[in-house]
Order: C-alpha cells, then structure tokens, then sequence
C-alpha cells in the first residue's frame, strides 16, 4: 500500500483541528469535564515524576491525581478549595473521587486519550 506524502497544508490543517479544551465523559459519573490540554512533553514529566509507567499503585494514584488537577480547571476553583479545604490544592480531587475510584480512573485514562496515548502505554 503506498501512501501519499504529508503536506505543508496537512501540517497547518492539523493545527487547527487540534482545541485547546476538550470533554471528557466519565460514564460513572455520568458526567462530562472540561480538560484544557497543554504540551505532550508535560504529559511525560509528569509521568516520569510520579513514576506512572512503574506499576506501582500508590503511584500511578498521584499521577492521575496531578493530572486531573492539572487538566481539569473546575479542581482550581477557589469556591471548591473553600468547600472542601484540602491541605494542598490538589489534594481536592483525590477527596472528590475518594467515594468515585472508577470515576478517577476513567477521567484520567479520557485525558490521556486526548494526546493519543493509551493505558499500556503509561504502564510501559
């Protein structure tokens, strides 16, 4: 099969077809969130920061955590910080989804998603 070289204006259109903020359905919840998308090489700092490719729970936890927090605007709300008062303001999301484990677990493999990037990948 012989495929057709990639263009300038592929290039270009693929810029545009890319939002800045996506939904993400956590079918648990039945809910959607908003996630604000940032830089792919973030994505895996913060893989390799919270050790999420090494298996461990306890770790692959924080690291969904940090990267909801850090996708999800409504965990920064100043009005939930208030109501829940976490110690760290990340914290707010391990103690919404503490009653919701699925729930953490689908929004954090949606965000992924959103870079192309599937779970054997983040546990690899």
């Amino acid at each position: 099969m012989s495929m057709e070289i990639i263009t300038l204006s592929d290039l270009i259109e693929s810029k545009r077809n890319v939002s800045e903020k996506e939904m993400v359905e956590v079918p648990s919840l039945g809910k959607a969130f908003e996630v604000c998308r940032f830089p792919l090489s973030r994505i895996f700092e913060m893989m390799d920061s919270y050790g999420a490719t090494s298996g461990s729970l306890s770790e692959n936890l924080r690291f969904n955590a940090a990267l909801i927090y850090a996708s999800c605007p409504i965990f920064k709300s100043p009005e939930l910080q208030e109501a829940w008062k976490p110690k760290h303001p990340e914290d707010v999301v391990l103690m919404f989804f503490d009653a919701h484990a699925e729930a953490l677990g689908e929004l954090a493999s949606g965000i992924i998603g959103i870079y192309g990037i599937g779970n054997e990948e983040v546990k690899n």
